[in-house]
């Protein structure tokens, strides 16, 4: 069963992307307000893999992978259509991208500017995370290899963007030394800061980031003795710290405006929250009750 894409407006229209079951063309689905009906899917080709994020303004981007391929397509806040770009993102279009953990992710900042992330095949032998801007209908022109010199490949990207689409955060999964390490890289303008590790110093997969429109938010991972998170204060990344001892643990974080979030993270014994009130940490609070069994 394909998962499906989501994106949502404050306060206006959510914007849904989906490959539903038995199709292989990824479709398109708005509603004008949460009172309204959705309206009928827009197939947007053939494809699998989508990821969606929508501006405050309505201006939302979709992207999935065709044919070993990073499409995009972008919704017009002032026509309600969608436009199929007609360049893949790819750095090598000829390079296997977007497929299995090279898959791809997208956020929309305040202007209507995109970001996109995503893993391609290098010829050096290892898998390169990307990232490239994406204005209106027009790539560009300048990608970015996020990938840490000197180390193995790497997959798994995933990122948010600041109101300001100047500022982005992207994670992702990198081997180093023979270990799987979580990095975070900064946007800043044009370019991106140096990488910084947001394991711990712990081997770990699956990272994933939430950030408020000004910049605040959440880090977490999964490791090998506990789930992982780090807090993002004042455009730097935090010490991390563990969530619920156990290996395996599936964490996601949540960030709202207000610099308040929580980090919700689940193990077979049940599922539970790691609350932050503007960036101080509160206490663990299970959500879920143990004598009704196990979770997933």
């Amino acid at each position: 069963f394909p998962t499906p894409a989501v994106a949502s407006c404050p306060g206006s229209r959510p914007s849904a992307r989906t490959s539903p079951r038995r199709s292989t063309s990824p479709r398109a689905s708005g509603k004008a307000a949460g009172d309204q009906p959705w309206g009928a899917p827009v197939p947007l080709g053939p494809g699998s893999l989508p990821s969606a994020d929508m501006s405050i303004n309505n201006t939302a981007y979709a992207t999935f992978t065709q044919a070993g391929n990073v499409m995009v397509a972008r919704l017009d806040r002032r026509t309600n259509a969608w436009t199929l770009l007609p360049t893949p993102a790819d750095v090598v279009p000829g390079a296997n991208a977007g497929t299995g953990l090279l898959r791809s992710r997208v956020a929309v900042s305040a202007d209507g500017v995109g970001l996109i992330t995503w893993g391609e095949q290098g010829g050096d032998g290892r898998t390169h995370v990307m990232a490239r801007k994406v204005f209106g209908t027009n790539l560009s022109a300048s990608p970015q290899d996020l990938t840490v010199p000197g180390a193995g490949s790497a997959d798994s990207p995933e990122l948010d963007a600041e109101d300001d689409s100047s500022f982005a955060w992207v994670t992702f999964r990198q081997t180093v030394d023979g270990a799987s390490r979580i990095f975070a890289r900064r946007q800043r303008g044009t370019a991106f800061d140096d990488a910084v590790f947001a394991d711990g110093g712990n081997a770990a997969v699956e990272p994933r980031i939430a950030l408020s429109c000004r910049g605040e938010g959440l880090l977490s991972s999964t490791g090998g003795g506990s789930g992982i998170g780090a807090l993002l204060r004042n455009d730097l990344l935090q010490p991390a710290f563990g969530l619920g001892p156990g290996g395996g643990t599936a964490t996601s974080p949540a960030m709202a405006e207000n610099s308040d979030g929580f980090i919700a993270y689940a193990q077979p014994t049940g599922v539970a929250i790691r609350p932050f009130d503007a960036g101080k940490p509160l206490g663990e609070t299970p959500i879920t009750r143990a004598e009704l069994g196990p979770v997933d």
